[in-house]
């Protein structure tokens, strides 16, 4: 099935930009503040208000932590449905602000996902002191140069009461294929 991968990237970048200026109003705090779990479940429900234009389709549902036989729960399912079948036409993985382990984690979770059909993603929100990616996702776009392709990455400043300098976040989608 044909996803606009362009849009599905737009929708996410939107919804968390919008909830930095949010929590920034709200608590002097960004993106960082929330928890990974309810920006996931922003997101789904962000993608599912734009399916039509990122899946072309309109007869898609939305699962959420659901445990596939790769082990683990995985944060995005998307199905196609007609009547009563369910094809799984997406996953998508989301980590929120953390090391390397955890990122070749869900990347290898992904792989080892046998889903011949579905297209899989991996999405990270890295918090970083400059608006470039840092050592964490070099790293892992080396590793798995052959496995996971950047679709598009893009930053904003951000606010975060951890540090004292500046931090941003910087939004990346990546496709992983087996």
């Amino acid at each position: 099935m044909y996803i606009n991968e362009e849009a599905l990237f737009d929708t996410i970048f939107k919804y968390i930009n919008d909830l930095d200026t949010e929590l920034e109003s709200l608590n002097n705090e960004g993106i960082f503040f929330a928890p990974e779990l309810y920006i996931a479940f922003g997101i789904g429900k962000e993608i599912m208000k734009k399916k039509e234009k990122i899946f072309v389709d309109t007869n898609i549902s939305w699962d959420r932590e659901v445990k596939l036989n790769n082990g683990g729960l995985t944060d995005f399912l998307f199905h196609k449905t007609t009547g009563e079948n369910k094809e799984l036409i997406a996953v998508i993985e989301l980590k929120l602000r953390n090391e390397y382990a955890a990122y070749k984690s869900d990347i290898e979770k992904l792989l080892n996902l046998n889903a011949k059909k579905c297209k899989k993603y991996f999405c990270v929100l890295l918090d970083s002191f400059t608006p470039e990616n840092d050592d964490r996702l070099i790293k892992l776009e080396t590793n798995y140069s052959k496995e996971i392709t950047r679709i598009k990455n893009e930053s904003f400043k951000t606010k975060q009461n951890w540090y004292k300098g500046q931090v941003y976040c910087i939004l990346n989608l990546y496709k992983v294929e087996s």
